[in-house]
């Protein structure tokens, strides 16, 4: 149904600003990443003003922090509230609805809510300022000429997801509900750039290289050392296979392979350190250093935010810097 002003006042949205709806043929949450057309409204099924009061019921506290939905399009989910109540989480028969950056399913199956599991509500207006014209490749190529031609540095941080980095083009495949004029919508891994050949200062990304194949790694890094000046570094922050693996019991064969670290996180293709530095060798780079977290060697190197608790934070990533 469309929705209008009036007839509901509460959408929700992941922690990230992604909002969420109900499939209308489904019946399914789904993630809303493709933007109507500009001036169209948001087809969108939503909790009604009804059963946001529910939620808000004296039942839902820091002690008591969960509230069972009977009604509405989430009848049969749990809300539980956060600990400082600014967020909640959906939880059915023991699993939390996990929204993950890379799908536009949300899918009851993850067994702790991390962030990407948390929801927050927000108003009619809040959810129509987040929906804006996306940015593409040609604004892109628009935005790095312009930096070029006023002699300003060139930092590209790909994979951005919902996190925008000042200072650089920020670029994802998916349409992220954002109305930053930094951020720009194409699928990188897909095709060339529309950037010169050595023009680029920096070069950014975590948790990112490792949900792509392996055919998607060599287009990303290769495209990465012709953008880049001779100097300039790619830094790449990926989850590390060997340190994954040591959660593995591989005596047991199959059934004691940590298969997790790519059923849960949709990973694809994961490195070691020196499966990593093997490739940026075979990709022209002349020397990988391997760093740690927020300890970049470029002097445009930005805090790392990955990973977070859900893997150890000194060995769980690799942290390479790959100097062109």
């Amino acid at each position: 149904m469309d929705v209008r002003e009036g007839e509901v006042d509460v959408y929700i949205a992941t922690h990230h600003r992604t909002l969420i709806a109900v499939d209308e043929h489904t019946g399914l949450l789904r993630q809303v990443k493709q933007l109507p057309a500009t001036g169209s409204r948001l087809a969108l099924i939503d909790i009604s003003d009804r059963e946001i009061e529910h939620l808000k019921a004296d039942g839902v506290t820091a002690n008591h922090p969960a509230a069972f939905i009977d009604a509405g399009p989430l009848a049969g989910c749990e809300y539980v509230a956060s600990t400082d109540q600014t967020a909640f989480s959906l939880r059915k028969a023991g699993f939390f609805a996990c929204a993950q950056q890379i799908s536009d399913d949300v899918v009851f199956h993850a067994t702790i809510a991390n962030a990407w599991e948390m929801f927050r509500l927000v108003s009619h207006h809040e959810a129509a300022v987040l929906i804006h014209p996306i940015q593409d490749a040609d604004a892109l190529a628009e935005n790095a000429r312009a930096l070029i031609a006023r002699g300003k540095p060139v930092c590209l941080h790909f994979g951005c997801g919902p996190r925008r980095i000042d200072g650089f083009l920020n670029i994802d495949k998916y349409p992220y509900l954002t109305h930053a004029a930094d951020y720009f919508n194409f699928d990188f891994v897909e095709r060339a750039w529309p950037i010169p050949d050595s023009c680029v200062d920096y070069i950014y990304s975590e948790d990112f290289i490792e949900h792509i194949p392996q055919k998607s790694q060599l287009a990303f890094l290769a495209e990465s050392f012709r953008v880049l000046k001779v100097g300039a570094f790619n830094r790449v922050n990926t989850p590390c296979l060997r340190a994954s693996m040591q959660q593995s019991d591989f005596a047991r064969g199959f059934s004691g392979v940590y298969f997790e670290e790519y059923d849960k996180w949709s990973h694809i293709a994961l490195f070691t350190p020196a499966s990593l530095q093997e490739m940026a060798s075979i990709t022209g780079y002349r020397h990988v250093f391997l760093t740690a977290k927020s300890r970049g060697t470029s002097p445009h190197a930005v805090a790392d935010t990955r990973p977070g608790g859900d893997r150890n934070e000194l060995v769980g990533n690799i942290f390479a810097d790959l100097l062109k």
